[in-house]
């Protein structure tokens, strides 16, 4: 019918706060396709902060240890042995070093105060909860040894649950800040809005452009199409 149709892109009235993509086939929605989402709560990952300790301390005392890490249904035993010589922010950059080459879904680094005292940091990659389990891991020993080290270094001691994102009036959820709607919208949810942010629609200025180089083009191939024509019957 002559009518050129455009590839779509969403727009968003906030994208600091809420950032949208159209991913649906090009023409699959009207141009004056809109809606409001609201932001409430972001989804927030599980993060544990030991105790701080004196750096060049000596809590643990020398001998072979191990503790239990819960992640997804899942339990993974860690093993280490600790020597005489060893500090405290020997040991707890051990086990840090342990967990970020275990691949299981948590990074481990140290953190310092501002006297100079150290503490493991364990956070998850994932965010959210799953049914009633307030934890994305948890560690533990049933010897009284390893827990009294899980004790000493705080490695169980959670300073942030995760929680799911919740949004929009009728407070939906998502324990990831990136969302799917109406099959047709990838969203990320950036921050916690005091208004809700509108998501819109608007011709993909790509789209536009490609579409008149393809008309150009044929036009200009229809033009050397009929002047070779012309050639050809006057020769």
């Amino acid at each position: 019918d002559g009518t050129m149709t455009f590839k779509k892109s969403a727009v968003s009235s906030n994208a600091s706060a809420v950032n949208a993509s159209y991913i649906t086939d090009f023409g699959a929605a009207s141009d004056d396709e809109s809606f409001d989402i609201n932001v409430k709560q972001l989804a927030c990952s599980q993060l544990n902060t030991g105790n701080y300790l004196q750096p060049r301390s000596k809590h643990i005392k020398p001998g072979e240890y191990s503790f239990d890490l819960s992640i997804n249904d899942v339990i993974y035993e860690f093993q280490f042995k600790v020597d005489n010589s060893e500090t405290t922010n020997n040991i707890q950059n051990k086990i840090a070093r342990l967990i970020n080459r275990s691949n299981i879904g948590l990074t481990a680094n140290i953190k310092e105060d501002s006297l100079g005292n150290t503490a493991i940091n364990i956070e998850s990659e994932s965010t959210g909860i799953n049914g009633t389990t307030p934890v994305i891991f948890s560690i533990k020993s049933d010897d009284a040894n390893n827990q009294l080290l899980i004790d000493t270094l705080g490695l169980d001691r959670v300073t942030q649950y995760p929680s799911n994102a919740i949004f929009d009036g009728d407070e939906r959820s998502s324990m990831s800040n990136s969302i799917t709607i109406n099959k047709a919208y990838d969203v990320k949810l950036s921050k916690v809005t005091e208004e809700p942010v509108t998501i819109s629609l608007k011709a993909d200025a790509d789209s536009i452009v490609e579409s008149l180089n393809e008309l150009v083009a044929g036009y200009n191939n229809l033009i050397s199409v009929t002047n070779d024509e012309n050639n050809n019957h006057f020769q």
